[in-house]
């Protein structure tokens, strides 16, 4: 199974995410490739540092998802801004995931790759991340996403703990457990 990690907007979670679901499927028993595309290498720097042996991540180009793998389960993390490279990696992906932090700004961006997306006929759901129960400015994206677009049933809160947890193979899941668990229902 192939997930892509994308957004047009930088700075929004995406690496995150692909480190975290790749941690989930790998607390599954699944061996695990992480696929960087990102310019800047956040997601294979991140592994550089600590990974368990069924996980393994390259840097790579897009030609480069061409290639069979021979882990169950590859993360395809994209950079920002880039449509050569979401295009690609939404055709070679089961499912596409588009990470979004509350904000206007934010949530329009990712409203915007969702419908583009959606249009091609791509798999891909919305990702609430840092989301903060008791705030409005996260109820707020909620709303704006519900009845729009396809957005993920679990919504990964705003955690000190995840964003200190660069460079180390993350501990707790804080749910992205369950938003692979979603994928893999999407999936099947």
């Amino acid at each position: 199974m192939r997930i892509a990690i994308v957004n047009s907007k930088g700075g929004v979670g995406k690496t995150t995410s692909a480190i975290y679901l790749a941690a989930a499927a790998e607390r599954r028993g699944l061996s695990v490739e992480l696929l960087d595309l990102d310019i800047q290498g956040s997601a294979s720097s991140w592994c550089e540092h600590g990974h368990p042996a069924t996980v393994t991540a390259h840097r790579v180009g897009v030609g480069s998802l061409d290639k069979p793998s021979k882990a169950e389960v590859t993360i395809i993390d994209t950079s920002p801004a880039n449509q050569k490279e979401i295009d690609r990696a939404a055709q070679v992906a089961d499912y596409v995931v588009i990470p979004s932090q509350p904000g206007v700004l934010n949530d329009e961006r990712a409203m915007a790759t969702w419908n583009y997306l959606h249009a091609k006929g791509v798999a891909a759901a919305v990702l609430l991340v840092g989301i903060e129960a008791r705030r409005a400015i996260s109820a707020n994206s909620k709303a704006r996403f519900d009845g729009a677009a396809h957005i993920f049933e679990t919504m990964i809160p705003r955690r000190s703990a995840i964003a200190q947890s660069a460079n180390h193979w993350p501990a707790n899941l804080f749910g992205y457990d369950q938003v692979f668990n979603e994928i893999l229902e999407e999936v099947a």
